[in-house]
């Protein structure tokens, strides 16, 4: 078979490697490769034989590439192909990624792991420890190739910031809350830090909609630039930073919390804290419908209102509730009662065991198996409700959300600029 016909493509513009590389056949792959060397550079839709075996997950299909295709073909001068091929391995767990601390930013070799003991495949205690492992592995990896990442945004001018959609990344961090991201682009290009988007959204306001604390408490290491990051109209309905933390969170964002009373307290936690920041007047403005703030809170979180009344009625019989009483008051009465509770059922085990020793003259052939099948109800019921007092004391008495203590902590980490944000002389480091 002449090579110029395993370059043949189908009418979606794939070759045979293509396809071989799609289904994971290693044998295939090497055969057709052996016969035309050329072929493993040749495109389809924008993706080389290689990145279609890797976002597949075909690990040994994709080493076997890997080893046979020119490096230079990985490079930005040729593509998207390298960019891809790195996306994908870290979102398939499939690569470990080498940094040269020598190369530019640009430049990076990838190394992929091939399976690693396979006899311990079957031992499900190394599997849930490589399991970790890999994790640990792939975060320690993807940080490395973000400070590369952030050495490149460093010599970008910030008029092509966004064509290079650098700002939409930022943006992303900020609603998934990953900090560390955030931190990294805003070193590389302080500038970013008062970056706008949709309607003139700043990263505060982002975390404040995503209810990402670890970003908003960023507010507390700009120093004079706070009052800048807070003030504006943002959004069509012309919603102020106020208006902004008085919307109901996203929907995952509540998911976390468990049980609606906490989710309450968590909502009403990031309306005062954004309310002890912003300018007294913030309170008084009202959005294209006419609300407040406060009343913008009241009408979003009216439906989550009653289902953490209903909440707190089953919990606690019958009570009468208001806002407020979220914050703290019935988070207290709830620990305090779920805490008798546990006490009195203890004591009430204490003396069940005290009364069975008595009445069966400490046979403990009876006793025992009796105290065991009491205990297993007890301990469903203990299994089933002490998270949620774990839950409700942390909320209430935790270390909280917002670290406006660790403002020292935040201001080691990164360096935010009140000036021009390339002199450094502008800049809290």
């Amino acid at each position: 078979m002449s090579e110029e016909y395993l370059e043949m493509v189908n009418r979606f513009g794939a070759t045979a490697l293509h396809l071989a590389a799609a289904i994971g056949a290693t044998r295939i792959v090497e055969l057709l490769i052996t016969k035309n060397k050329k072929l493993v550079t040749i495109p389809t839709q924008g993706q080389l034989p290689i990145t279609i075996a890797c976002v597949k997950g075909h690990r040994d299909t994709t080493w076997f590439l890997y080893s046979n295709s020119p490096f230079d073909w990985l490079l930005q001068e040729n593509g998207y192909f390298g960019a891809r091929l790195l996306i994908y391995s870290l979102y398939i767990k499939m690569f470990g990624i080498q940094v040269q601390p020598t190369a530019a930013p640009s430049d990076f070799r990838i190394t992929i792991e091939q399976n690693i003991d396979k006899m311990q495949q079957n031992n499900s205690l190394l599997q849930g420890l490589k399991q970790i492992y890999d994790m640990k592995l792939t975060r320690s990896y993807a940080l490395e190739i973000l400070q590369c990442i952030s050495k490149e945004i460093s010599t970008i001018p910030d008029l092509e910031i966004p064509e290079i959609v650098v700002d939409l990344a930022l943006f992303k961090a900020v609603e998934h809350g990953i900090i560390e991201i955030v931190i990294e682009i805003i070193k590389a290009n302080p500038a970013l830090l008062n970056q706008r988007v949709d309607f003139q959204k700043g990263i505060i306001h982002a975390a404040i909609l995503f209810r990402q604390a670890k970003v908003y408490n960023l507010v507390y290491a700009v120093g004079k630039q706070k009052r800048f990051l807070l003030d504006g109209i943002y959004e069509l309905e012309q919603n102020n930073i106020l208006q902004l933390a008085a919307k109901l969170a996203p929907p995952n964002r509540l998911a976390r919390i468990s049980g609606a009373a906490l989710q309450m307290q968590k909502e009403l936690r990031w309306y005062k804290e954004v309310e002890s920041v912003v300018d007294p007047t913030f309170k008084l403005a009202v959005n294209n419908y006419g609300e407040k703030p406060s009343q913008l809170f009241t009408n979003t979180h009216k439906q989550l209102m009653e289902e953490a009344e209903k909440w707190t009625k089953e919990i606690a019989n019958s009570c009468t509730v208001v806002e407020e009483d979220f914050l703290e008051l019935l988070p207290k009465k709830l620990i305090i009662g779920l805490s008798t509770l546990f006490l009195s059922i203890a004591a009430m085990i204490i003396a069940f065991c005290a009364t069975l020793i008595i009445m069966l003259d400490g046979d403990l052939e009876l006793i025992i198996p009796i105290v065991l099948m009491a205990s297993v109800l007890v301990a469903i019921f203990i299994f089933l409700q002490f998270p949620l007092l774990v839950d409700i004391f942390t909320s209430t008495y935790g270390p909280g959300m917002f670290n406006k203590k660790n403002e020292a902590s935040v201001r080691k980490r990164s360096w935010l600029c009140t000036g021009n944000a390339r002199d450094p002389s502008n800049c809290i480091s």
